[in-house]
This record gives C-alpha cells, sequence and structure tokens, in this order.
C-alpha cells in the first residue's frame, strides 16, 4: 500500500484516509495505566453510528463479516470482564457470511481496505484484517480508494462505525502497548513510532489529527 498520501475531506459526509509519512514523538509517563485511542471512522457518512463500549475489554475472539461486492454488515465478539459478549449487527444482511475466531493469543494489528460509491452509496468496498500471527481477507471488492486502520504499537480491542443497508464507514479503538520504563516504574521513555494516522478528529492525541479544509 502507497504510504505517501493524504487525507482529504472530499465532502462533508465523505472522509478518504490514505497515509503521509509523518514522524513523530510521544512521551510515555511512568504508569502502568494502558492507554486506549479512537482512531477514524474512515468511509462514507451516512447509516447510523455504531460504537462499542470498550471499559473492560481485554480481546477480540471473533470477527464475523457479510460480504459481496462491498461490506454489508460485521458482528464483533469480545472478552469482557472475563465474559463473552457480541455487538449487534452492524449493516445489513445481504452478501455471504464468512467467520474467523482469533487463537488466545492472537490480536488484530491492523484493518485495511478500500472505500467507493455502491450503489449511489459511499460505503466500504473491501476489509482484511492483520493480526500479529498472520490476516483474514481480503473480504468484499477491492475497488476503490485504499484505506489503513493501524494500531501503530499496540493492539486493536474495538471497533466503532456507521451503518445502514451497507457498512458505511469503520473506526478502531487502540490500546497502546506499555513501553519498559513506564511499566516497569522508571521515568518514562520516548517512542518514536510509525507514519502516524490522519482521520477526522479535534486533534487531541498522535492518532487523531484535524482534517485541514479541502
Amino acid at each position: 500500500m502507497d504510504r505517501s498520501a493524504k487525507l482529504e475531506q472530499r465532502s462533508s459526509s465523505i472522509y478518504i484516509l490514505i497515509k503521509e509519512p509523518l514522524a513523530y514523538t510521544q512521551k510515555v509517563l511512568a504508569s502502568t495505566q494502558v492507554l486506549t485511542k479512537k482512531v477514524g471512522p474512515v468511509g462514507g457518512g451516512g447509516g447510523v453510528a455504531k460504537d462499542m463500549n470498550i471499559n473492560g475489554i481485554s480481546r477480540i475472539v471473533k470477527i464475523s463479516i457479510r460480504h459481496g461486492f462491498a461490506i454489508d454488515a460485521l458482528t464483533v465478539r469480545y472478552v469482557r470482564d472475563g465474559c463473552e459478549e457480541s455487538t449487534e449487527l452492524w449493516g445489513g444482511k445481504g452478501g455471504n457470511l464468512t467467520e474467523f475466531n482469533l487463537q488466545a493469543s492472537e490480536y488484530i494489528t491492523s484493518v485495511t481496505g478500500h472505500i467507493s460509491t455502491f450503489n449511489g452509496v459511499f460505503v466500504l468496498r473491501s476489509l482484511k484484517f492483520e493480526t500479529n500471527l498472520g490476516s483474514y481477507g481480503p473480504y468484499g471488492k477491492e475497488e476503490g480508494i485504499p484505506f489503513e486502520l493501524p494500531a501503530i504499537t499496540g493492539q486493536i480491542i474495538g471497533f466503532h462505525a456507521r451503518s445502514g443497508v451497507y457498512l458505511d464507514a469503520l473506526g478502531v479503538y487502540v490500546k497502546a502497548n506499555n513501553t519498559t520504563g513506564g511499566a516497569q516504574g522508571g521515568d518514562g521513555s520516548t517512542t518514536t513510532g510509525k507514519p502516524g494516522t490522519w482521520t477526522q478528529g479535534d486533534g487531541s492525541n498522535f492518532w487523531d489529527r484535524p482534517v485541514s479544509g479541502a
């Protein structure tokens, strides 16, 4: 995937995520607190907003996707406080159903895909899930503008979205890995990461940068 692109706001209801090299350095304080960042969403502005309450979630265990020429729907199964729960169906009931289970030691490190117009609606056309042990997909049709929702130096523990008949847009919750200095109670350390991801947002953190007017 080309890592030399940038985020553009094509209209008030369409947000396109591509990447542009961005060097950043974050000071990690001496703390055992796990930081969680909300990234995205990427895609169209149609449908209804969907979200996961990530409090107490330790890991994702199963992903269910309905897909054909676009991504019709997504369901996420996860562990919260030792018990398994599932989201409702985000999207419609069209397409074919594909499901995959994550191993106990497996976690999602990035979600990639394509977005474009389908049946007159700007939606997700394809999705692929990368993990620390492999990958799942791609599902749907790899057609349109490519995007990536990376976990940077952590793991994806949840999702948020917009959906109606299709899955219009998708975003992720990223749980950052503790640094050695901070986790061990030292004086913290300075972590330099990979190129950052530009998304619609208020610039409150290095994952969430403001969109410039287009």
